[in-house]
């Protein structure tokens, strides 16, 4: 066991999270339950969850997630990571990304940005600039709606996928 007082606390204290505790979260994020967030407790998993998360840009799924924090939880269940990022994702702590017929992947950066999209493999990385001049929609389009944000994905054929395919043609 460790004895350093200051070890302890950075799992445990504060006692409960806020979206300041991951660097982010936006007010006009998802709907929060103010007594959902009130009663989250700063348990050490989710702590180690958000870290491992926040330590890569990949946009894992949550079996990916679950391989990263074995190391550092070993008794952690892939139940117990399901249930924690489903959690932190409702608090508006992470962003879950969800696409038809898709496994969802996360992400830790909560900021408004688009993703690219591979159709093959489901690799999701970040848009870094957004290519398009995206002008907001003519108020008679809007038929009513107030406008929140947007999501944009783009699909594609990723690098990796590529390359596969073409080293496949190659050996025909």
């Amino acid at each position: 066991m460790n004895s350093d007082p200051s070890a302890r606390n950075r799992y445990f204290a504060p006692r409960s999270f806020t979206t300041k505790d991951v660097g982010g979260g936006s007010p006009s994020g998802p709907a929060q339950n103010s007594q959902e967030v009130r009663q989250c407790r700063k348990t050490r998993q989710r702590q180690v969850i958000i870290e491992e998360l926040q330590a890569v840009t990949s946009h894992p799924t949550a079996a990916e997630l679950y391989e990263l924090v074995r190391p550092r939880l070993p008794r952690v269940s892939l139940g117990t990571v399901y249930r924690n990022l489903d959690l932190l994702a409702r608090m508006g702590l992470i962003e879950k990304l969800e696409h038809s017929g898709g496994e969802a992947r996360f992400d830790a950066n909560t900021a408004e940005h688009d993703h690219l999209r591979c159709v093959r493999c489901g690799r999701v990385d970040d848009v870094r600039a957004l290519p398009l001049d995206l002008a907001r929609p003519e108020e008679d389009d809007l038929r009513g709606y107030e406008i929140l944000g947007h999501h944009l994905e783009f699909l594609g054929i990723c690098l990796g996928c590529r390359q596969s395919s073409q080293t496949k043609q190659a050996t025909k």
